[in-house]
C-alpha cells in the first residue's frame, strides 16, 4: 500500500484474487471513486461582485464522486480518501488467508449507502458458516422447539465526509429475519483515513473473530434457553441507558419476538437487533421519507445496541440466567 496526494491505493487486484481462489462478488453500488476538489467562496464586495476566491487547502477541500460530480463532504488537509474497491481487495485477501476454507464458497455481497455515498457499507456473507440456534417456546399447550440459522459476515464501513473512520466489522445475521449482530469492530479511528490498511492488519482481526464466532453462537444458544420476565427485560434496558420511549417500543417488539423465540434473553436481544436492522413502522428512521439516511442511521443503531449488550446491566441479566 502507498499514499499519494492523500488518496489511498492498494496492491493487488480483485480479478487476480478471483482467478486464484474464492470468488468475492465485485462491488457495484459502492464501487464509485472519489477525489479532492478545491472549495471556492463568492466575493461580496461591490468591486468584486460575481467573482469567487479559492479557499486554501489548509482550511478545507471537497470530496467529490467522479461518476456524478456530487459533493460528499468537506474535509481537512490531513484527510485521505480510502477508495472502496481498494478496501474490498484488501478484505478479500485477508478473508482468504485466515478464514476456514469451508467458509469460502458461495460468498454473497450486500451493499448500502446513505447521502448518495457519503456513507457506505459493504458486507460479505459466508453461507457455509451457517450455525443453528434452537429456540424453546413454552406455552399452556406445551413446549416446542423452533430453529433459526445464523450466518457469519464481514462488513466494511467507510465514509467520504470525515464523519466515520474506516471500520472493519465482524458479525452475524439471522437468516430468518435478517437481524444483524455485531461481534466486534476493528476501528481505524486513530489512523483516520491516512494509513494502516493491509491484508495483514485486517487478517489478524478476522482470524480472531472467525474463531470467536463459534463461541458466540454457543453464548446465543444459552440466551435462547434462558427464561426471563418482562420486568427483568425492561429493568435491564432502562439501567443500560435506553430512553423510556425506546424502551417501550423495544418491549413491544420483544412481545412479538417471544411468539417465535420464547420468553428468553434471546428474544430481548432479537428485539434489539431488529431495531438496529430495520427501518420499520415501529422503528422508523426519522426523516427517511425525504432524506437518504437509512444506512447510516442503522449503523449508529447497531453501535447503540453493542453498547447495551456490553453494559453492566446486561452482564447482570445474563449472569443471573446462566
Amino acid at each position: 500500500m502507498n499514499i499519494s496526494n492523500n488518496v489511498l491505493s492498494f496492491a493487488g487486484s480483485v480479478a487476480a484474487a478471483q482467478q486464484q481462489g474464492p470468488i468475492f462478488p465485485a462491488l457495484s453500488e459502492t464501487a464509485f471513486t472519489a477525489e479532492f476538489r478545491p472549495i471556492y467562496s463568492p466575493v461580496k464586495r461591490d468591486q468584486f461582485a460575481n467573482s469567487v476566491v479559492e479557499i486554501p487547502e489548509s482550511i478545507g477541500r471537497a470530496v467529490v464522486r467522479t461518476d456524478n460530480e456530487d459533493v460528499l463532504g468537506v474535509v481537512g488537509k490531513s484527510y485521505g480518501i480510502a477508495q472502496n474497491q481498494g478496501l474490498q481487495s484488501v478484505v478479500a485477501e485477508a478473508c482468504e488467508s485466515v478464514l476456514p476454507s469451508n467458509y469460502l464458497q458461495g460468498i454473497k455481497l450486500k451493499e448500502t449507502t446513505s447521502s448518495n455515498g457519503a456513507f457506505t457499507k459493504f458486507t460479505y456473507e459466508f453461507p457455509n458458516a451457517a450455525q443453528p440456534i434452537r429456540q424453546m417456546i413454552r406455552s399452556l399447550a406445551g413446549n416446542h422447539i423452533s430453529e433459526t440459522v445464523l450466518n457469519f459476515r464481514v462488513s466494511v464501513i467507510n465514509s467520504f465526509s470525515g464523519r466515520t473512520p474506516v471500520i472493519l466489522q465482524a458479525g452475524a445475521v439471522d437468516l430468518v429475519c435478517l437481524n444483524g449482530m455485531v461481534l466486534s469492530n476493528f476501528d481505524t479511528e486513530k489512523r483516520r483515513h491516512t494509513s494502516g490498511y493491509s491484508p495483514e492488519v485486517f487478517g489478524e482481526f478476522l482470524k480472531v473473530q472467525a474463531a470467536q464466532y463459534i463461541e458466540r453462537v454457543r453464548t446465543w444458544q444459552q440466551w435462547a434457553e434462558s427464561q426471563i420476565t418482562p420486568d427483568q427485560a425492561e429493568t435491564t434496558l432502562v439501567a443500560a441507558g435506553i430512553s423510556p420511549r425506546l424502551t417501550k417500543q423495544l418491549m413491544e417488539q420483544m412481545h412479538v419476538e417471544v411468539q417465535k423465540r420464547g420468553q428468553t434473553i434471546w428474544a430481548l436481544y432479537s428485539a434489539l437487533t431488529y431495531y438496529s436492522s430495520h427501518n420499520s413502522e415501529t422503528f422508523t428512521v426519522k426523516g427517511s421519507s425525504t432524506r437518504d439516511n437509512v444506512a447510516e442511521t442503522l449503523y449508529r443503531r447497531s453501535a447503540e445496541v453493542a453498547r447495551v449488550v456490553g453494559s453492566q446491566p446486561w452482564a447482570a441479566l445474563t449472569g443471573r440466567a446462566a
